[in-house]
């Protein structure tokens, strides 16, 4: 008792400031492995025989009906429950789940195969059909928000509250009187690494068979390549490093580096997002500000409080954060953040189809096996004219990027059925529901894309298809050629044939470099399938 008593004492004392950041250091500093006492496996020496099985198929060889839904990825983390839930008398189908609702930062989960449109389609391959390759596109798994972020000035400015002494919170609020900011900024958290983890191995057990077909050294995302290859992983493959620096060529980093106008999408995007916050968070900030005295909670700390909601949750395993909004504030919070991609860098931005000619051109490549002739956007020539860093004879490809240069890659793409509703409004009182477009399920944490090519009976030529976290997408209102098909499925002619003509179109310097559409107001915004407006 005396010893707990002493504790409790030291930590009264040295208690952070409210709001202030706070940050833990491992290994201590000083330390390190005694190797001569823990020596690495091949030092140790006397390995045992073992041998390698055959390479796993299962979405070439289980049945549809049996695919392997990803409906509970969250790991273990604390789920939040939203202001006012109650234990549920029985199970209810459809009931809402507050992380679900968090827009970009929302885990990758297994959406409903009637997502898109393609509700009788299974991402596992058709029983008529033979995979010969396939290409994904991942974002990396949950991470620290970035340096900067606005939850990071929130806690300052609640630090600089609380220097007065008239900071007090009460009721909902009271575990703010003792809060410190203890996200640290860009990395990815354990549960994002276990995500990452978990999506190359999932990927291995529905596609190790394509390895037999593989007669070169392949890139693959790191995280993801330890989860699909396990051990020794950098001895199985070869990574490419995109640099993120402006200047910098690089194609899943296009934004920053060479396309400067899309700074004028992200102000754009911004006036969107603040009129809708302004208008339906007031409320909850009214409601909140009866607990706290010393600071004035406005409609933008409301969204960001719902972000360290999101942000402590999957860095932490809890947070205070969410029990304080209902199922409105959550549904809202997304709303605000799709309002947020789809002008900055969806549908309705003025350079996002720019920003993503670049992977749809080594897409491109890849499936016609030659080579880009043509660098006019954020491809890299001296990586993609190397053979060595950019083979086109793989049967497996996997390419890692940022939430926004993969959305706007779908736009690019020109993937029409996640835009089906059109201009998102900014000038209304709550969420639209019946919306498509989400960015929770467009670019969640995680979120996986994936190209299957294949060649099936009674079906002339490759086909093709696209499958968006586990959900098909139709193709007939992308592509010409492409009918309704119940698997998803076109020939990949077709889609060839249709992405060069939309890559042509694009003109990656003029939307990048040139004068674009200069907007004020909210008004302004469109559905311009992501190019300039005119």
């Amino acid at each position: 008792m005396l010893v707990l008593s002493w504790l409790t004492h030291i930590l009264a004392v040295t208690a952070a400031p409210v709001g202030s950041t706070t940050a833990d250091v491992f290994p201590p500093p000083n330390t390190e492995v005694d190797t001569g006492l823990f020596p690495h496996r091949t030092v140790v020496g006397f390995p045992h025989v073992t041998r390698t099985g055959a390479q796993p198929g299962a979405f070439f060889t289980a049945p549809a009906d049996q695919f392997p839904r990803a409906q509970q990825p969250f790991g273990p983390v604390v789920l939040p429950r939203p202001k006012g839930w109650k234990p549920p008398k029985k199970p209810k189908k459809g009931k809402f789940d507050p992380i679900t609702s968090w827009g970009y930062l929302t885990p990758r989960h297994s959406l409903d195969p009637c997502t898109w449109g393609a509700c009788d389609a299974s991402p596992i391959v058709p029983e008529q059909c033979t995979l010969s390759a396939v290409h994904i596109l991942m974002r990396h798994g949950a991470r620290y928000p970035t340096a900067g972020d606005a939850a990071e000035h929130f806690a300052t400015r609640l630090l600089n509250a609380s220097k007065t002494g008239d900071l007090k919170a009460t009721g909902d609020l009271a575990f703010l009187n003792e809060w410190t900011y203890k996200l640290g900024s860009d990395i990815l958290v354990p549960f994002g690494r276990l995500q990452c983890m978990e999506l190359g191995v999932r990927s291995r057990l529905a596609y190790g068979q394509l390895l037999n077909d593989f007669t070169e050294k392949g890139t693959l995302p790191v995280a993801f390549g330890q989860g699909f290859f396990g051990r020794d992983s950098d001895k199985q493959f070869g990574m490419t490093i995109a640099i993120e620096n402006k200047g910098t060529n690089a194609t899943v980093y296009p934004g920053g580096g060479t396309c400067p106008n899309s700074e004028r999408d992200v102000v754009a995007s911004k006036l969107g997002m603040a009129e809708f916050v302004n208008r339906t968070m007031a409320g909850t900030a009214e409601r909140l500000q009866a607990h706290l005295k010393g600071y004035t909670i406005t409609p933008a700390d409301v969204q960001i409080m719902l972000s360290l909601c999101a942000y402590e949750t999957l860095s932490l395993g809890y947070s205070a954060f969410c029990p304080l909004f209902t199922e409105e504030d959550f549904r809202n919070m997304a709303y605000a953040y799709d309002i947020m991609f789809y002008y900055g860098n969806g549908f309705g931005g003025q350079t996002t189809a720019a920003q993503g000619k670049g992977w749809v051109q080594e897409f491109l490549a890849r499936l016609t096996h030659t080579p880009i002739e043509v660098y006019d956007s954020s491809t890299n020539s001296t990586l993609d004219g190397n053979p060595e860093t950019f083979p086109l004879n793989q049967s497996i490809y996997a390419d890692a990027s940022h939430d926004s240069y993969i959305m706007s890659t779908m736009v690019a793409l020109n993937l029409t059925a996640l835009n089906t509703f059109g201009r998102l409004p900014t000038d209304i009182g709550g969420s639209l529901e019946e919306r498509v477009y989400y960015s929770s399920k467009i670019v969640p944490f995680n979120t996986n894309f994936v190209a299957q090519v294949m060649r099936c009976d009674g079906r002339e030529g490759e086909q093709i298809r696209f499958i968006l976290n586990d959900a098909v997408i139709p193709l007939q209102d992308s592509y010409t050629g492409c009918e309704e098909d119940k698997d998803g499925l076109c020939g990949l002619k077709h889609v060839v044939a249709a992405l060069q003509t939309r890559v042509a179109e694009i003109d990656y310097f003029k939307a990048c470099n040139g004068p674009i559409f200069n907007i004020t107001e909210t008004s302004q915004l469109r559905d311009s399938n992501g190019m300039p407006y005119v």
